[in-house]
């Protein structure tokens, strides 16, 4: 808008690049909500895995991970000795994954935890670039942060959350309020950052609906 004041912004999240299922309530309910993951590139598999087991142990009942799956970049050894290492939570590594598998293994985890901002100071609505994020949100799999964070929301619709694991506390949801939080963020997707919702934002912009 600096650049161009005339210009006709529109705002569009990226889309999943792991499928956009349709989702049962009911599945997502049996869902383990001890089973977390971590996903993406590389470097936000890295960063996001760090972050991650300095604040495991922050996570109380009832969703203290137990399961950890560890999806994507380039196969890295020093991920696998460090997942390899730990004791109480039982990993899975899945390097260089296709979308399938990921989308399998996304469709079965309650949790993800993704460290994707790499300096404080960012807005939160930055994490809408994210494909992890997106996947995350198409299959139902509620996002946690290692920071605190203000609301996400496009045209006054706001996402659930977003929730954040620290040091000094935390703010998940109750496991009543799990399988509903984890629906709407679905909706939310579905809504705002599909891969149709942005066919209809294209076709809207160049004038191909009315």
């Amino acid at each position: 808008q600096k650049l161009a004041p005339r210009a006709n912004v529109v705002l569009q999240p990226v889309a999943s690049n792991f499928g956009e299922p349709t989702l049962s309530f009911a599945r997502l309910v049996e869902r383990d909500p001890h089973r977390w993951i971590i996903c993406g590139g590389t470097e936000l598999v890295e960063r996001s895995l760090t972050s991650f087991l300095q604040n495991a142990r922050f996570i109380g009942a009832p969703f203290s991970p137990r399961e950890l799956f560890v999806v994507g970049g380039v196969d890295r050894e020093e991920i696998r000795a460090r997942l390899g290492g730990q004791q109480d939570i039982r990993t899975h590594y899945y390097p260089n994954v296709d979308g399938k598998k990921a989308a399998e293994i996304l469709s079965t985890c309650a949790f993800a935890w993704i460290d994707y901002f790499h300096q404080p100071g960012v807005p939160m609505a930055t994490i809408l670039k994210s494909t992890a994020f997106a996947g995350f949100c198409s299959h139902g799999v509620i996002p946690v942060f290692p920071h605190h964070g203000s609301p996400i929301h496009l045209r006054q619709d706001t996402l659930p959350g977003p929730f954040f694991v620290t040091v000094s506390g935390q703010n998940l949801p109750s496991e009543q309020q799990r399988a509903p939080i984890a629906k709407s963020i679905h909706d939310w997707y579905r809504r705002n950052a599909s891969s149709l919702h942005l066919a209809k934002t294209v076709a809207a912009a160049i004038g191909w609906l009315p």
